[in-house]
């Protein structure tokens, strides 16, 4: 819930998404609740992500003591629909001492809620593409303006961030502002030097850490002069669990062509992917295949993106990931659409439909956390380790379902590898977790060895190991004793 107070007044937004009735499902109205605390001048506006006017929800007026609550709908002036995006309402007391106290709030118009089981099980890592002195692509418009990539990718990123927080979605991200992600100049693949591999894997940890449901990185491409493209990649060969990457790159893809469809004029169309490419290959593209002419390391994938290995990539994303290229700086038209802020609020929109789509039907969505802190442990004596398990996928996760335990050596700074280690301990699921529940599962562990190591938890659903599936690991650090 948005909130604001202060002396003279309370703000909160208990409903901070809009969007339209579907079948059964009703509309969603945005909600706001004014407390004042002395009688005021009042008045509301909902203006856009930018500051644009759109409508007032609250015309000046005295207010007496007490609660107001408004509603916005999400229509603009004339009662027409506004486009989808994130909002602010702005909002101004005036007492009677003329004293001002103001507030502004967050709302977003989508179309349709995030996961609505449970949004908040759901921890999305947004990956805006360079940043600080890597700016990415440049274009220049006929006024001489210079647009450069990373300023995009960040502000498409930042609207789409607070689309999905106020769909109830927590959001993560490798960067806010125009900075590098590896900020403090970390040696991270442990190679003796700081470049753009550590910048690379900056961005991994951070999404590995929070142990994301899915990454996204956002760009904008540079094809040649003139060209155009838009285009979602995913890593297909050599990576594990391929299928729910594919499935998310086509998603955001599709949503894509669906939100720029309407802005093709006469002498322009979308270019979906490289022509280069056999169609049946790409729209998704495996980017095993965008790299099949260049000269790289092993794997030939966006680094992001691809498979484990120890000495190049030591710790890939644990979570199915796409890297989408929304428009090209290289065609005229493109860079003019980029440079307006209404076309970047519809690419956040685009994504967001494409990640809706993606938490609306993949069928395993698991999230494994510690339901207690790591418990003493000794060699040899059984110990018990507690795992609160969420559901936020679609299907019932069936009763049987096996949590195993497995130690691994510990590692800075965490394990990166496929590995499950040596089993240490298992406890089976007594009743099924429904789609937006949780269950505490008690897992009786003996560890087999001294020292600092990793215990690694994941499930077995059917049989197979969720972390093929791209479900991540729940890493835990123990000191055990003799």
């Amino acid at each position: 819930m948005a909130a604001a107070s202060s002396p003279l007044a309370s703000f909160t937004a208990p409903a901070r998404l809009v969007y339209p009735a579907a079948g059964s499902r009703p509309a969603g109205v945005a909600q706001v609740v004014l407390v004042v605390s002395r009688p005021a001048m009042g008045e509301a506006q909902v203006l856009t992500w930018d500051g644009q006017f759109v409508r007032e929800i609250l015309h000046p007026s005295r207010r007496p003591t007490g609660t107001t609550r408004l509603r916005w709908d999400g229509t603009g002036p004339g009662g027409q629909p506004a486009p989808d995006g994130p909002y602010r309402v702005r909002l101004m007391l005036t007492d009677e001492t003329g004293a001002v106290t103001s507030a502004e709030l967050r709302v977003s118009k989508v179309s349709a809620p995030a996961y609505p089981p449970a949004p908040s099980s759901v921890i999305v890592f947004l990956d805006p593409g360079h940043g600080g002195p890597e700016t990415g692509a440049t274009g220049t418009l006929p006024d001489g303006t210079v647009v450069r990539e990373s300023d995009l990718d960040l502000d498409i990123a930042l609207r789409l961030a607070a689309m999905l927080r106020d769909a109830g979605i927590r959001v993560s991200m490798s960067r806010t502002a125009d900075t590098a992600a590896n900020r403090d100049g970390v040696d991270r693949n442990g190679d003796g030097r700081v470049d753009g591999t550590d910048e690379f894997l900056a961005r991994m940890d951070a999404a590995n850490n929070v142990r994301a449901d899915l990454y996204v990185a956002i760009h904008n491409n540079w094809i040649s002069a003139g060209k155009g493209r838009t285009e979602a990649f995913f890593c297909g060969r050599g990576c594990s669990g391929a299928a729910a990457s594919e499935v998310l790159a086509a998603d955001i893809l599709q949503a894509h062509v669906a939100r720029l469809a309407p802005l093709q004029p006469a002498d322009w169309q979308l270019t979906l992917g490289d022509p280069l490419i056999p169609e049946a290959e790409r729209n998704p593209t495996d980017d095993y295949l965008r790299f099949a002419q260049a000269t790289l390391p092993a794997g030939r994938h966006f680094y992001v993106l691809g498979p484990y290995d120890a000495a190049f990539r030591p710790r890939p994303i644990q979570m199915p990931g796409a890297l989408v290229e929304s428009l090209s700086l290289s065609n005229p038209y493109e860079l003019q659409l980029l440079a307006e802020p209404s076309v970047r609020t519809l690419l956040a929109s685009a994504y967001y439909d494409g990640i809706a789509a993606f938490l609306a039907d993949r069928p395993l969505g698991l999230r494994l956390d510690p339901a207690a802190p790591a418990p003493p442990a000794r060699v040899g004596v059984g110990t018990d380790l507690r795992v609160r398990v969420t559901n936020n996928g679609k299907a019932p996760i069936p009763a049987g379902t096996r949590l195993t335990v497995g130690a691994v050596p510990f590692a800075t700074p965490y394990d990166g590898s496929p590995s499950p280690g040596r089993q240490i301990g298992q406890a089976t699921l007594a009743k099924a977790i429904l789609p937006g529940h949780a269950a505490t599962v008690t897992v009786p562990v003996r560890p087999a060895s001294a020292g600092a190591q990793t215990w690694k938890v994941e499930a077995l659903v059917g049989g197979v190991r969720t972390s093929t599936l791209r479900v991540p690991f729940l890493q835990v650090r123990v000191s055990v004793g003799r």
